[in-house]
């Protein structure tokens, strides 16, 4: 992981956010995106009651109908990283599993959420979280990268290309 800044030894907690930004499961996808728009974030947490149940981002909203229920949304199972986890294991998790931030939990409490944003802050290279995409350039909607030099497309490019991969 020589990609990664020094800090990545470092406690994922201590660059996280503890602005917490949630919908519940049942609010409607044009619902969320006021929310996501009114906060200027890219991602919303969605709680059940206290139980976090999973992330929606601005691009899985865009691409869902505005009457859809969010809990629908959300990509199981949930991608998360421990209070304890390092920078390093957070930005490697992000890549390899393609998300544009974690929930950071301990012992299933949720605390925070580290966002790409939060580990380029911290010093951690672009090329350590994977993407962007390869055909258009986005930060969203990424296919996973098992390797840091694996060549990673958006969902959008993907659905232009559907022969991606296929006999290449």
């Amino acid at each position: 992981m020589a990609w990664i800044q020094t800090n990545a030894r470092e406690p994922v907690s201590t660059i996280m956010s503890r602005k917490l930004l949630s919908i519940a499961p049942t609010t409607t996808v044009a619902a969320a995106r006021q929310h996501a728009a009114r906060e200027a974030v890219e991602h919303l947490l969605v709680l059940e009651g206290d139980q976090l149940v999973g992330v929606v981002c601005r691009c899985d909203l865009e691409r869902a109908r505005p009457r859809t229920k969010v809990g629908t949304l959300v990509r199981k199972p949930l991608v998360s990283a421990d209070a304890k986890a390092t920078i390093g294991t957070a930005a490697e998790l992000m890549r390899t599993k393609a998300v544009g931030c974690l929930p950071v939990l301990s012992g299933g409490l949720l605390l925070g959420v580290v966002t790409r944003s939060d580990m380029l802050r911290s010093g951690v290279a672009r090329e350590a979280l994977g993407g962007p995409c390869v055909g258009c350039g986005s930060q969203h909607g990424l296919s996973p990268g098992l390797t840091r030099d694996e060549v990673v497309f958006c969902s959008d490019c993907l659905e232009c290309r559907g022969d991606v991969g296929e006999g290449d």
